[in-house]
């Protein structure tokens, strides 16, 4: 089983933190980062400051989410091989 029953209270502070953030950031002017990235070239120039620091942004939580379950991944990962 992927999840065990000690780690209901951190999944529902996730989901919790997840629900609050939908609310918080679902303003008229918000969009998606990929969109933002985007906007940042125009016909006059492109802002590559700023679409390097968006792109960044984009990628941390990927890494931070595979940091944190790099073992559970190999684990899962390598004892699918075994006969």
């Amino acid at each position: 089983m992927f999840f065990h029953m000690g780690d209901a209270p951190a999944i529902t502070f996730l989901l919790v933190i997840i629900l609050i953030f939908s609310f918080v950031l679902n303003g008229r002017e918000a969009i998606a980062m990929p969109i933002a990235l985007m906007g940042l070239e125009t016909n006059e120039c492109v802002l590559w400051e700023q679409m390097a620091t968006i792109g960044l942004l984009m990628m941390a939580p990927v890494f931070a989410f595979t940091y944190l379950i790099q073992k559970n991944l190999v684990k899962g990962l390598t004892s699918g091989a075994v006969k």
